[in-house]
């Protein structure tokens, strides 16, 4: 997937060490909880609730590994359903998916209070009602369908991140129930990849703890032994709740660092600048999931930046810091409800300032990964302005970084030439006036130039 497939290339951390490819992945796991609206850390949660009941089950350490990134990646796809859900429930998909994680969608008083909370918030009482019935008619081929939309998606994720089948068939199967009344397949008891029945116990495990408590939590995973989940895998589950250290663990601030560490030591995958390359594609597909109206988005900043600092003379491994920081600028967009990213009109000025914290929580997710520092400073500034009047921090040409000003250009001719919820796309005519219209106040001229060069 890489661009600039060379000879494996290892990626040294300033003391001169190895880095660990879970170093960045378990950074990049905070991304994954802004579209299912979990509380950040769930997926490295899930992780250290998954892997002590995979130790518990004395699973072998080729299982244990694949069980690892399985756990890692099993919300790969979870931005993908965004948009359905919106259109689904005409309702912020956000305020819903935190809700719907937790939800027994086999019990019939459980869903209907569901949607009666949740679903068409945003219409007048008929068509609420209206809704609410037809989604409770069509519940089992509504859930089915979600699941399959996100686990096609992050098994598509794990896959094209060179992971093996058994965790990409993991991902797909997060959602089956041990009694076969889960989706989209239905498919019972062992039938159910065991990462997958690990997995789904892990998650709602600490949905439920993050809410409510430890003490809840384990009600619901008695409870719900035998219908959603493998009564071997809650017995292992309880076995591990019995130790303190289990539970100091998962609320330590140290809680990823130590689930770097339960990668299996002799499976240890070593950062490769291929590896790092093909991290960043995968996530600029997970950010471009996000709305029907952004695919390949990333993907085409990346290519427009790229092309922009060839023609500017940039060496090759600042082409390639650049392009990485081209493909995650919009990290953060993946905490942004398709209420808003999808809505067919103008939006509010509320909106509007909701959606410019997208680039505050992208600076953030990726200043957490070390080798990502100054990467996650360009990501942050990709709407500011030379004259200004941009955001977040509203810095100026001087405090702008130069990678940040060709993603900025690369970024708004983008948007203007593909089609928006509320707009047709502009052509290339169109697309120029107008870039050339913010040229020095806005945009740094040159790179309107450069860009304009390379696509005409």
């Amino acid at each position: 997937m890489a661009t600039y497939k060379t000879i494996a290339k290892t990626v040294k951390a300033e003391d001169g060490r190895e880095i660990h490819y879970t170093e960045v992945l378990t950074g990049l796991t905070y991304a994954l909880d802004l579209p299912l609206a979990q509380p950040a850390g769930h997926t490295l949660r899930t992780c250290w609730i998954g892997m002590h009941i995979g130790r518990q089950l004395d699973l072998k350490p080729d299982q244990l590994w694949e069980l690892y990134y399985t756990l890692l990646l099993k919300d790969a796809g979870g931005s993908r359903i965004g948009s359905r859900l919106f259109e689904l429930f005409y309702n912020d998909d956000l305020v819903v998916q935190h809700a719907y994680r937790k939800l027994n969608r086999q019990q019939f008083k459980d869903v209907l209070r569901f949607l009666n909370k949740h679903a068409g918030i945003f219409e007048g009482t008929f068509g609420q009602l209206s809704r609410i019935i037809n989604l409770l008619i069509q519940w089992k081929s509504v859930t089915a369908e979600l699941s399959k939309i996100k686990g096609e998606a992050g098994a598509e994720i794990a896959k094209n991140l060179d992971f093996p089948e058994a965790v990409a068939a993991a991902i797909r199967a997060v959602d089956e129930h041990f009694n076969g009344k889960g989706q989209p397949q239905g498919l019972e008891g062992d039938k159910i990849p065991l990462y997958a029945r690990i997995a789904l116990l892990a998650q709602v495990v600490d949905a439920i703890h993050a809410d409510d408590g430890k003490d809840a939590a384990l009600a619901e995973a008695e409870a719900r032994s035998g219908t959603w989940f493998d009564p071997q895998v809650v017995a292992a589950f309880k076995t591990v709740a019995e130790g303190d250290a289990f539970w100091a663990g998962l609320t330590s601030a140290e809680l990823r660092a130590a689930v770097v560490k339960l990668e299996p030591k002799d499976k240890v995958i070593i950062l490769t600048e291929e590896k790092l390359d093909d991290l960043a594609q995968a996530f600029g597909v997970i950010i471009d999931n996000k709305s029907d109206f952004t695919k390949g988005h990333s993907g085409r900043v990346a290519e427009y930046a790229e092309a922009i600092g060839k023609l500017d003379g940039m060496d090759m491994p600042s082409l390639r810091q650049l392009k990485r920081a081209a493909l995650l600028h919009d990290l953060g967009r993946l905490g942004i409800s398709n209420a808003i990213l999808d809505k067919p009109v103008a939006i509010t000025k509320t909106e509007h300032e909701m959606t410019q914290k997208h680039a505050v929580w992208s600076e953030e997710i990726l200043g957490r990964i070390s080798i990502f520092r100054q990467l996650a400073v360009v990501a942050g500034a990709h709407h500011e302005r030379l004259d200004g009047l941009g955001y977040p921090n509203g810095k100026k040409k001087d405090d702008i970084p130069g990678d940040s000003r060709i993603i900025t250009v690369a970024d708004i001719y983008d948007a203007l030439t593909t089609t928006r919820p509320h707009r047709g796309r502009m052509d290339n005519p169109k697309a120029f006036e107008i870039l050339n219209g913010m040229r020095d106040g806005a945009l740094e001229g040159k790179y309107v130039d450069l860009l304009r060069k390379n696509v005409e």
